[in-house]
């Protein structure tokens, strides 16, 4: 059922793409409060001088923008993020304080001149004003329009969402002048988490901040951690509601945040509370493996807020004690006497929701011995990172024969125990599945689509595809946005999970390896689901054991890294075929492992043949605009 606004929709169809409405706002623009009709809300620009406000229902979305200006607005969807080919609305305020005139229409753009008209106008405004020096618009949508000149369908993929405005009226709708001011930003329109309706009483905030960081001057990527002590929270809460803090001056060298815990025995025999360090090169062990996924943020601003009946336990008995803020800067142009103070917030309450949720994290495992690989120039390389079955059902439990259980164990470098997964399901013995509430990615810059596909094993390494988990066809690594699952889906212990990160290495000249840096890569997925089980990561690494050279030659491990470097890949066509039926064919190693002290064994190791895929699942096609 639409909102109520929609009542003005009669009015502006009779006029005919000009309406005489008015929008009385009694908030200082801009208004970035969160309701009902418009749970959503973002800062196109990076000034928040263009704020956009939105909400939808199951076929229809609604749009509020409000922009700093008294000339005309454009609002769009890019195919790109680019001005051409786009879907463009744009609508303005006449300065007339009488009447309040405004003017608006459905347009789209082939090349960089004026936008072309569209013969079918869906685009529809509601309500518009001219206040304070503010342009305030109200209009909708189909998420669907069937039009297909012109039109851009809005689904759950990452949309490229384009803006414009400028500083003066046109002479006419049809004769827009060159815009002053655009932009682009990446949204994720459909999944995103919306704020519940009503908060707790008790409800509260902590901050995990960077206080009062010095920013290095010398060009390098910097990865600055920071330790929080929290064993003096004995009472078990929910984190409900995680969002980034940003310092206005250091915001644009903040590359991406992660907040980690884990549990620790002995707090006080390692290091202090605010104690911070290089979290790669100066890292005590203890700290190394404190690795249990709470909340991570890159460029994108947008809050996560769980499901109602959901939440991440916090302190109590036996709970994670240990925090660790890990933030990656980027200070290209070397200016000196940054401080930053950003950081990572989290809100919670005592009052408990029904259940316990926990992010399990799922990629490619990043080491100079576990290789992740691409070669430049493809448009559409695939890698895949594994969950496997043994590896997910260790995490779930129950799920093994014990009488058949033939585990080794050995000691780790921290003096934890590890485990070689050896056993079998049990068909007989009763577990409590994990229901995946939903799912966030992670790439850089060469990402360009990313999917959790889901599997159940029924004999030996054959399997049934399930229908995914998440996808997203137009990933963008300035959105790494959390994306709710419209339906809720469970995985059992006969289970696997697999990762595909798509990577688009055509404008590269050189191999790209995995690492965090942004000119390095990563795959990796949080899964966000319940019950909350003993398992924190669950990541897999390519053995590269099918690998020879062109000329049919296996080429032994220790030689994979020279031999992929050293190729011609500009020339040598065939090895890049080579390389994609190793990916495709070779054995895999999964690990997983967890900080729990519930659990004897901290992690264990998989080694193990990709699935067989049998039945591949096929996205349904919307039925939408057949017939139209």
């Amino acid at each position: 059922m639409l909102t109520p606004k929609f009542s003005l929709l009669t009015a502006c169809l009779i006029c005919t793409l000009t309406c005489q409405v008015r929008l009385v706002l009694s908030q200082t623009m801009p208004n970035r409060a969160e309701t009902n009709v418009y749970p959503f809300i973002t800062d196109l620009d990076e000034g928040g001088k263009y704020v956009l406000r939105w909400g939808f229902n199951e076929s229809v979305i609604w749009f509020q923008v409000q922009v700093q200006t008294l000339g005309y607005v454009g609002f769009g969807i890019s195919e790109t993020g680019k001005m051409v080919p786009a879907d463009v609305f744009v609508a303005y305020v006449t300065d007339n304080r009488k009447d309040n005139l405004a003017y608006f229409k459905d347009f789209h753009t082939v090349g960089y001149t004026h936008p072309e008209s569209d013969v079918s106008q869906d685009w529809f405004l509601d309500s518009a004003d001219a206040i304070d020096g503010w342009t305030v618009l109200e209009f909708h949508r189909k998420l669907d329009t069937c039009d297909t000149v012109g039109d851009i369908p809005i689904t759950s993929d990452t949309m490229q969402l384009i803006y414009a405005y400028s500083d003066q009226d046109p002479a006419s709708i049809d004769s827009i002048m060159y815009h002053s001011k655009r932009g682009s930003k990446a949204v994720n329109l459909l999944l995103a988490s919306s704020p519940p309706k009503f908060y707790p009483a008790d409800v509260n905030t902590m901050d995990f901040l960077n206080e009062n960081y010095k920013i290095p001057a010398d060009g390098m990527p910097n990865f600055h951690c920071k330790l929080f002590d929290l064993s003096n929270i004995t009472k078990k809460h929910h984190i409900i509601k995680v969002s980034p803090v940003l310092s206005d001056l250091t915001e644009h060298n903040v590359h991406h945040m992660v907040l980690y815990r884990c549990y620790v025995k002995n707090v006080t025999d390692l290091m202090s509370h605010g104690d911070s360090f290089n979290c790669f090169t100066d890292a005590p062990n203890h700290i190394t493996f404190c690795r249990e996924h709470v909340a991570s943020f890159g460029h994108g601003k947008s809050p996560m807020y769980l499901p109602e009946d959901v939440g991440i336990p916090f302190g109590g008995a036996e709970e994670a004690n240990f925090y660790v803020l890990a933030t990656h800067y980027e200070n290209e142009e070397s200016f000196t006497n940054l401080i930053d103070n950003s950081g990572i917030r989290i809100t919670y309450t005592a009052k408990l929701r029904d259940h316990d949720a926990a992010f399990l994290s799922l990629g490619n495992i990043i080491s100079p011995n576990w290789l992740q690989f691409i070669p430049p120039g493809e448009p559409n390389f695939v890698q895949k990172a594994y969950c496997s079955m043994r590896c997910l059902g260790w995490g779930i439990g129950n799920c093994w024969n014990k009488k058949k259980s033939k585990s080794k164990q050995s000691k780790s470098s921290r003096g934890q125990k590890s485990g070689l997964i050896k056993s079998k399901p049990s068909r007989s013995t009763k577990s409590v599945p994990m229901t995946v509430v939903g799912v966030q990615f992670h790439s850089h810059s060469l990402g360009k689509a990313m999917k959790l596909r889901h599997f159940t094993r029924y004999r030996g390494n054959r399997a049934r595809e399930n229908p995914w988990l998440a996808y997203d066809r137009s990933y963008d690594s300035e959105q790494q946005s959390f994306r709710l699952l419209s339906t809720r889906r469970k995985v059992n212990c006969r289970d696997e999970l697999l990762l595909e990160c798509t990577y688009d290495s055509s404008q590269r000249q050189r191999p790209t390896v995995g690492g965090w840096t942004e000119y390095d890569e990563l795959c990796r997925g949080y899964m966000l689901y319940y019950p909350r089980k003993p398992i924190e990561g669950c990541m897999s690494w390519n053995n590269y054991d099918k690998l020879t050279s062109t000329d049919g030659h296996k080429i032994n491990g220790t030689d994979v890294f020279r031999t992929l470097v050293n190729t011609n890949w500009k020339d040598d066509r065939k090895m890049r075929n080579i390389l994609r039926q190793t990916l495709d064919k070779s054995w895999e190693n999964a690990q997983c492992w967890t900080s729990s002290p519930k659990r004897e064994i901290s992690y264990a190791i998989d080694f193990f043949r990709q699935p067989r895929i049998t039945k591949i699942y096929k996205e349904p096609q919307s039925s939408t605009c057949q017939g139209v």
